[in-house]
């Protein structure tokens, strides 16, 4: 008998390894622990005594005894952790009851995790009773509860220590599985089976699957309501043998924390396009990145659905199943592209990426932050509006053509990043700016006529530019071919750097210069006199800027040096020469700026 009582509490010990709240166990009202043979005969477990399993022909339950057992598989009890020493699977006959929090520890020094089975034959009650106290698993890689006439397990909670793949299995035979509320967590594929009612209620948290098998049930959409969920999960349920198909009824896919069941359409295509055809005819729910895209097909009456809930996807989604799709918006999505013929969206979620659509209808509460292409009626191209905010970090070049013109919408914002371009390929009519354009990268124009200076830079003033970029433009010269100019974000155009690399060096020029003025737009002219040796040395000086001025580094001789300024002028660095403590540089202007 003491044999029987050791093999039950090594399967109790399995079972407790693999459900979730370890935590719990270890914290919570430890409690004895009693395990009952087939016979009726009950031993209460206790601290300092090991526990033999019994496993001979007739045998059952766990024997108790003082000394350490050697070549047998026991158990050892202490302050609510049961203690399973001994390889392979462990089976114990007979039943075991709790009265608190429970945890079912691996023999520390065993290099393979334990397989447990705890089975009850007779009508005595469950095999596992658990009394609404929490049994924790660790390193146990299977925990199976079978009952005969009675229900398997009681109302509780089973667990795993950690998230595994490891698995649950509770069976009756002509009994419901399970007699009062179960929470099962941390387990890879949780299986149930037996008579309905199966259960009362089972909680599922941070499981992959459960399959459920009723001998007798016939509508199972009751068993899918009792079950809650905190993620989707892989169900399979399983009802009453119908002989006329050949095989028992059944319910299978993904069901959702809604008690919705979709087909498992896998994860969305690694690369290149993800197509939705008309070969989908059933609701299917694709993974995408963490979160889900889940497909309702339409038809000629109704319009297709596609919600994204937490969607992140790198590549395209391409809807040709229907004609017209409502698009519901769930938490924060990320999609690079979403094509679909006509598209109305909807939900208080947020999405970022591209929306490709013959038409768009925007009924969301949630926040937008997309380029949205429409086809353009009887025409093979889409003009294109950029809503919230849009980085083009994601995409690269961002091309605006004749036959693809932009408009940026009203209080949205459009970001060119440092290694992009904005580029209008066939000049500025196609942009319209309603809202606002950073600028850290290029925005790049190019004019396929003449076009007076005045009206580019009346342009460029009029899109309201900021950021840390520049504007290029390429332009037609009569006689000469296309020629490459530089702006500034309020529209002046740039003259030409000094020197090959823009950089100007007056530290050592020593008389006036103007020759330059109408090309490069500086002038500079200096005042001598003697130093304490009576050689000529230059008092003071100054550098007048036109409008325009662009250098990337201005080097200043060692002496007064008066800049003025007429208009904006860029200059990236100013440098003293060789003894900077002698330098003085004034700075004055008419109503330009010197960056």
């Amino acid at each position: 008998m003491k044999h029987r009582i050791l093999s039950m509490l090594t399967a109790l010990a399995l079972c407790l390894s693999l459900l979730p709240g370890t935590a719990r166990a270890a914290e919570g009202d430890a409690g004895p622990v009693t395990i009952t043979d087939n016979d009726g005969q009950s031993v209460t477990l206790a601290a300092g005594k090991y526990y033999v399993i019994n496993t001979g022909v007739g045998e059952s339950g766990v024997t108790e005894q003082d000394n350490l057992p050697t070549d047998k598989a026991y158990l050892t009890y202490e302050s609510g952790t049961l203690t399973v020493f001994g390889n392979g699977t462990v089976y114990i006959e007979g039943t075991m009851a709790l009265s608190g929090d429970l945890k079912v520890a691996r023999d520390p020094t065993a290099q393979n995790n334990a397989y447990l089975t705890l089975t009850r034959t007779g009508d005595s009650g469950p095999a596992l009773s658990l009394n609404g106290h929490t049994l924790t698993l660790e390193k146990v890689i299977f925990f199976q509860v079978v009952s005969s006439d009675q229900p398997a397990v009681d109302g509780g909670t089973i667990r795993f220590a950690v998230q595994s793949r490891n698995n649950i299995g509770i069976q009756s035979a002509n009994a419901n599985a399970v007699s009062g509320d179960l929470a099962v967590e941390n387990a890879g594929r949780v299986n149930i089976s037996g008579v309905s009612p199966m259960f009362r209620g089972l909680d599922v948290k941070e499981c992959d699957e459960v399959w459920i098998s009723s001998y007798n049930d016939t509508e199972l959409s009751s068993i899918i309501d009792k079950i809650t969920i905190d993620r989707p999960i892989s169900l399979k349920v399983f009802g009453k043998y119908d002989s006329d198909a050949g095989a028992p009824i059944k319910t299978e896919g993904l069901m959702m924390p809604d008690h919705t069941v979709w087909t498992d359409g896998g994860a969305l295509a690694s690369s290149g396009t993800h197509f939705i055809r008309d070969s989908v005819t059933t609701p299917t729910a694709y993974r995408a990145g963490e979160g889900w895209a889940l497909y309702t097909p339409g038809d000629n009456d109704t319009p297709a659905k596609l919600t994204l809930d937490g969607a992140s996807y790198n590549w395209t989604i391409n809807i040709q199943q229907a004609d017209s799709v409502q698009l519901e918006l769930k938490g924060e999505n990320e999609v690079k592209n979403l094509t679909a013929n006509d598209m109305t969206l909807t939900g208080n979620g947020s999405f970022e990426g591209e929306l490709l659509t013959g038409g768009f209808t925007n009924n969301s509460t949630g926040t937008l932050s997309a380029v949205v292409g429409v086809k353009v009626p009887d025409a093979a191209f889409y003009s294109n509006t950029v809503y919230g905010k849009y980085d083009t970090s994601d995409i690269g070049d961002f091309y605006v053509r004749e036959h693809s013109p932009l408009t940026i919408a009203e209080g949205a914002v459009l970001t060119v990043d440092t290694k992009s371009k904005l580029i209008l390929s066939d000049g500025p009519a196609n942009l319209t700016n309603n809202g606002t354009i950073i600028n850290n990268g290029v925005v790049e124009i190019h004019t396929t006529q003449s076009i007076a200076d005045a009206d580019i830079s009346a342009f460029i003033k009029g899109l309201k530019l900021t950021g840390s970029g520049t504007v290029t433009v390429e332009k037609m010269v009569s006689g000469s071919g296309p020629v490459t100019e530089t702006y500034t974000h309020s529209g002046l155009k740039l003259l030409e750097p000094p020197g090959t690399d823009g950089k100007l060096d007056l530290s050592s020029t020593d008389t006036a210069d103007d020759s330059h003025w109408d090309t490069q737009g500086y002038k500079w002219e200096v005042t001598k006199g003697e130093d304490d040796n009576g050689d000529p040395v230059i008092t003071n000086a100054t550098l007048t800027l036109a409008p325009g001025f662009n250098a990337t580094e201005v080097k200043l001789p060692d002496t007064a040096v008066t800049i003025v300024t007429q208009g904006e002028s860029t200059i990236e660095t100013l440098s003293p020469s060789n003894n900077p403590p002698r330098r003085r540089c004034d700075h004055r202007g008419h109503g330009g700026e010197l960056d």
